[in-house]
């Protein structure tokens, strides 16, 4: 008997230990399933599966945003369904297998801003019409959709509501305000409202939707008052992008994505991306190196990050082993295609900006000279001669202009050229013609012989 007793007072105890509280049962919101392809994991990552969903199931949502454990750019809801705890990936709302909504505070309102609204069954525009609310007509917000979307050049959500004479459905929140006192529907919010300076980075994850004043971005071109704006150029999914303004529209930022050092009019844009389909980032160099920078040098990221004034993506960071031979033991690095670092003794520098340079040996000494010179030398002849002299790059012929430049400046250029064509093609026909050159007290010096390597 006693024996039973105890095992009667674990069987109590454990059943309270699992049981849910009060306090956890008290929802926030429910999910609209749209088909039957939605699953309930029993934790927030794809393991084991709990439940599998039908259309006609109603699951209360007790949190947001709860991070994935093994992955933290997928989200959850925490659910609750059947005296049972559970997680949702949100990813099921973007692929429009289910709608999450909202409750609202209580007596939320909300006029009508069409001519007349469609109250529908389901949040979808295949919902079957309950009724129809006239423009200017109050009703009351019941739940508020989270995922946004795009109907008729508009950029929102689906709300449930009330109408005066008792009616529940779902509607369309493009076609609703908020604002009560609202006479004019159609006003241009991005001008009327304020927005005010940001620094910080956005990194878009979701397929972009932009504003140009209060209507979505859908042709190819735009007019802008600088002439026009190319969406194709707009940033992407996947992109970041420093921003310098945000503004609040109702509750929702908007971040102003914008880019006006164009080489001409036409490669600018300007367009309003919404909060909901971005990541704003204070620190990208900390958020980008977390992410990107496994397969990176952090002592040689940090000399970068520093240069670039504390504002590195590593995400599209590019650095190029640069073949530029001397006899120190230093290596090059070609930083974003631009920018040229070496390394002394496993530290990092910043040497200069890199502008397409040739690295060779032209007078056989073991060290190479840098040449930047044009392709072309008749018509564009503009470029440098550099030699490396304790770690710096000293100038030692530079090409002077095409209105300044004389006889024998063409005639090195030429012999320049002959020269890198020859070691590059090693063509025993140019090597008997070819004029080489050597280098003394820093200055280019013409030599008929090929000088004696060192």
């Amino acid at each position: 008997m006693k024996y039973f007793l105890l095992l009667f007072l674990i069987f109590i105890l454990n059943c309270k230990k699992n049981s849910i509280s009060e306090s956890e049962k008290i929802p926030i919101g429910e999910i609209f399933f749209y088909n039957e392809e939605v699953q309930m994991f029993e934790k927030p990552e794809t393991s084991n599966v709990l439940k599998k969903f039908h259309k006609t199931d109603s699951v209360k949502i007790l949190e947001t945003k709860i991070i994935d454990t093994k992955n933290p750019d997928f989200f959850y809801y925490k659910v609750y369904f059947e005296n049972q705890f559970g997680y949702i990936p949100t990813s099921f709302e973007i692929k429009k297998n289910m709608f999450a909504f909202l409750y609202a505070a209580p007596n939320t309102k909300a006029k009508i801003k069409a001519s007349s609204l469609r109250i529908r069954e389901s949040p979808d525009l295949k919902g079957k019409v309950i009724t129809s609310v006239p423009k200017g007509e109050i009703v009351e917000i019941l739940w508020e959709e989270l995922l946004h979307e795009r109907i008729d050049l508009k950029y929102d959500t689906w709300m449930k509501i009330k109408t005066k004479d008792g009616k529940i459905g779902f509607s369309y929140t493009g076609f609703l305000s908020k604002n009560l006192e609202e006479e004019n529907s159609e006003k241009n919010y991005f001008e009327h409202y304020s927005n005010y300076e940001i620094k910080g980075f956005i990194e878009i994850v979701d397929e972009p939707i932009y504003f140009s004043e209060n209507e979505i971005l859908v042709s190819p071109e735009d007019e802008s008052p600088c002439g026009k704006i190319n969406l194709k150029i707009f940033p992407k999914k996947g992109d970041i992008h420093k921003i310098k303004a945000v503004t609040r529209i109702e509750n929702e930022k908007f971040y102003l994505v914008e880019n006006e050092n164009g080489e001409t009019c036409y490669d600018g844009y300007k367009g309003w991306i919404s909060e909901k389909q971005v990541t704003f980032l204070e620190d990208i160099f900390k958020y980008t190196y977390e992410k990107y920078g496994s397969n990176f040098d952090k002592k040689f990221l940090d000399v970068i990050n520093s240069f670039f004034k504390n504002e590195l993506n590593v995400k599209t960071l590019k650095i190029e082993n640069f073949n530029f031979k001397v006899k120190e033991n230093y290596s090059f690095y070609i930083v974003n295609h631009n920018y040229l670092f070496y390394k002394k003794n496993e530290n990092y520098y910043f040497l200069k900006e890199y502008n397409g340079w040739t690295a060779i040996d032209i007078d056989q000494d073991g060290n190479d000279e840098l040449l930047n010179l044009s392709s072309v030398p008749r018509c564009a002849p503009i470029g440098t001669i550099n030699i490396w002299n304790r770690r710096e790059l000293k100038k030692i012929y530079e090409l002077p202009s095409w209105s300044e430049l004389e006889i024998k400046d063409k005639i090195i250029i030429e012999k320049i050229y002959t020269y890198i064509l020859n070691e590059q093609t090693k063509n025993s026909e140019l090597e008997t013609n070819t004029n080489y050159f050597e280098i003394k007290n820093f200055e280019l010096v013409p030599t008929k012989r090929r000088p004696k390597k060192n």
